[in-house]
């Protein structure tokens, strides 16, 4: 028999919206939270319309969400066989070859990409493995730096 998992609702009071953007084959609601002071994701198909109820402040445009612009390496079969479309934008910059440590020929590309998220730059970068070296922006970078700083000692 199967089962059928329930979703709890989770009420998100006060937010501001600013863009709908379509990630991975959903769209999603980018705003800010009053409530957690971060911008969030909302999935718009789990969005329940009767809930939705327009405040009488305006939103604060200063604050709106800009695009972060990075740049990672990653082996170029994985990128011959798409990357990510959780990016908004994404360009190939340069193809560089080199030698592994067996004297195999290493190829690497060079992407330039944009997105709403630092977090979920990190986590797309980390799917990769050994395979995506996060390169931009440095902070971006010591971010990722942390991250798998943190994963070496579970192994340590």
């Amino acid at each position: 028999m199967p089962t059928h998992r329930k979703q709890n609702t989770i009420p998100h009071e006060h937010i501001d919206p600013y863009y709908i953007t379509y990630l991975e084959g959903h769209f999603y609601l980018l705003a800010y939270s009053h409530k957690t002071d971060h911008f969030l994701e909302y999935r718009l198909d789990r969005i329940k319309s009767e809930t939705l109820k327009i405040q009488a402040d305006m939103i604060d445009v200063e604050r709106r969400r800009r695009p972060i612009e990075f740049t990672f390496w990653i082996d170029a079969n994985l990128a011959k066989r798409g990357l990510s479309q959780r990016w908004l934008t994404q360009t190939l910059e340069r193809e560089e070859v080199s030698l592994d440590e067996h004297g195999r020929e290493r190829r690497r590309i060079l992407v330039r990409a944009t997105a709403y998220n630092s977090w979920r730059v990190t986590q797309q970068i980390l799917k990769y493995g050994d395979k995506a070296e996060l390169v931009d922006p440095p902070s971006l970078r010591e971010e990722m730096k942390k991250t798998v700083g943190r994963m070496y000692k579970f192994y340590e």
